[in-house]
């Protein structure tokens, strides 16, 4: 996928995978999350750690997200809708690109970004230009424009705080051992210094 060597949809290729989805350690946890036993598997994929992940904007280089970013922002806080057990194929190092994430921050309400994290330049720059040009076109008409492309392009103000990479730490794991993470947890993968590839599962859970 876009360059990467990613293998999605690994429940039909093979019993080993359906047996590491329902292992009991995912189970535990998902349900400790989710406080149900009755969840969704949504996806399991391979992918290669230390990869830089292609397309990404200067205004987030690292790729930082979380899984359930899709959750309207009023309410993504108060719980996690979505989780994620990476399995370790390899060793996951700070050498060889091991996941990075955010510590704490599945416990923030978005208020609260501007304080721990501070301003983007970058991304306030953007929502500033986007807001500017609206301003303008709506002066040059004598009325309130609306403009479906310039409102697509602007950054709604909760994104103006985001993480950066001095706020994450690296995840280290052995080899054979797996990174559980709630679904509102900031994370990217690292990159290699080593230039070496090192695998991971990712099985996604979430909410019905």
């Amino acid at each position: 996928e876009n360059g990467r060597n990613q293998v999605w949809n690994l429940l039909n290729k093979g019993d080993v995978f359906i047996e590491l989805l329902t292992h009991p350690l995912s189970e535990e946890m998902m349900s400790y999350y989710f406080k149900t036993d009755e969840y969704l598997v949504s996806s399991m994929s391979a992918n290669p750690s230390g990869t830089a992940k292609p397309g990404l904007s200067e205004t987030n280089p690292l790729g930082l997200h979380t899984d359930q970013g899709y959750i309207p922002a009023a309410i993504s806080h108060q719980l996690p809708l979505a989780g994620n057990t990476i399995w370790c194929l390899d060793e996951q190092s700070v050498a060889n690109g091991s996941t990075r994430l955010v510590p704490g921050s599945h416990k923030l309400k978005r208020e609260e970004y501007q304080e721990i994290f501070g301003e983007n330049p970058k991304i306030k720059a953007m929502a500033e230009r986007a807001e500017e040009k609206k301003r303008a076109r709506e002066a040059a008409e004598g009325k309130k424009a609306v403009d479906a492309e310039v409102k697509d392009r602007r950054a709604p103000a909760n994104q103006i705080y985001v993480p950066q990479f001095e706020h994450t730490v690296p995840a280290l794991a052995p080899a054979r051992s797996a990174i559980i993470l709630d679904g509102r947890t900031f994370h990217a993968k690292g990159n290699s210094e080593s230039g070496e590839q090192q695998w991971i599962l990712n099985a996604y859970y979430c909410q019905p």
